[in-house]
This record gives structure tokens, C-alpha cells and sequence, in this order.
């Protein structure tokens, strides 16, 4: 994921964000959402949209926060606290959809209890992100 990390940039602009995150922000209009990782892919996009007047977030989680943490004035936790949260979804901000999906599966799901999620990326979007890198 590293290389298409570096193109994150061109990868956003390559695509009509806008009408993807309104997309989402009417499928969960009034609706309690848990956005899943904070790297470089939602620092981009966070950085272009204004994401808190879409949605109705009740906080961030990533493997990197420990527990009563906070980011961007939200409340911030560790995934395995997703289920205690009760959101309605979880979005996830990450490039490698696959790997997030089976961890929630495979780990959390099993561990913690199931919630509903889906990536703001598409995986069918992963073309394009090949598009911008030799790999294949």
C-alpha cells in the first residue's frame, strides 16, 4: 500500500470525492458513524471536505489510539471498542479495504461483536489507485 500512499493526492482528485462522501452522508443521515483510520488517505481528504457538517460522527477508531483518547475534538478508541460505541456504521478510511474487512471479520467480529461497515473507498476503485503506480 506504501506506493499508492504516496499518490494519495493525485488519487482524490482523480475521483469526484464530493459526490462520494454525499453519497454516504445520505445513506447515513441521522445516523451515529464511527470513521475507521486516521492516516494519510483521511488527513487528505479530511484536509478537503468538511466531514463533520456530513455526518454525524460519534468518533474515530484506529489501532493507534489506546483508549480515551481524542482526535479532532472527537472521541477517539481503540477498534476493539467499536461494538461499545453502538454506531449505526463504521466507515472506513483505508487503502487496503481488503486487510481492514478481514480483520473486523476475522479478529473483531469474532472477539467483540459485529457492526456494519463499508469503505469510503470502493474496492472497484482500486484501478484507479493501480493507475497511478507500476504495480500490478
Amino acid at each position: 500500500m506504501r506506493i499508492y500512499e504516496n499518490n494519495i493526492e493525485k488519487i482524490i482528485n482523480s475521483v469526484d470525492f464530493n459526490k462520494i462522501l454525499n453519497n454516504l452522508a445520505k445513506k447515513y443521515k441521522n445516523k451515529k458513524v464511527v470513521f475507521y483510520g486516521t492516516g494519510r488517505l483521511f488527513k487528505e481528504i479530511s484536509k478537503n471536505y468538511s466531514l463533520g457538517e456530513k455526518f454525524n460522527i460519534i468518533g474515530f477508531s484506529d489501532i493507534k489510539f489506546s483508549g480515551g483518547d481524542d482526535f479532532m475534538g472527537y472521541k477517539a478508541f481503540p477498534p476493539e471498542k467499536i461494538v461499545e460505541e453502538k454506531p449505526d456504521a463504521v466507515i472506513i478510511f483505508n487503502l487496503d479495504y481488503t486487510k481492514v474487512a478481514n480483520f473486523f471479520h476475522n479478529i473483531l467480529f469474532t472477539e467483540f461483536g459485529k457492526f456494519n461497515y463499508e469503505p469510503v473507498i470502493k474496492p472497484n476503485l482500486i484501478d484507479i489507485f493501480k493507475s497511478f503506480c507500476s504495480c500490478s
